[in-house]
């Protein structure tokens, strides 16, 4: 199993009238982003395939930003 090694985490939520918004990034190694949803899986990345279909599910939109050694972002906008 592959670990982030991130040394910080930040979690965000944010209630607004037309918008629900969970953040959630890390410094960790970060990695590079395949070019569809689906193609996470077959790199390992089995978590975030998952958070995919569960924001599909409630309608939500899922945005991931990942660089090498530059941590990673995700961002839920419900």
């Amino acid at each position: 199993m592959r670990h982030s090694e991130a040394a910080h985490a930040e979690l965000l939520i944010a209630f607004g009238v037309q918008e629900t918004k969970l953040e959630v990034s890390d410094n960790g190694r970060g990695f590079e982003m395949p070019r569809s949803p689906t193609d996470f899986a077959p790199n390992g990345h089995f978590g975030l395939l998952g958070i995919r279909e569960r924001a599909d599910l409630i309608g939500a939109r899922l945005e991931v930003e990942s660089t090498p050694g530059k941590g990673t972002r995700l961002k839920v906008r419900l």
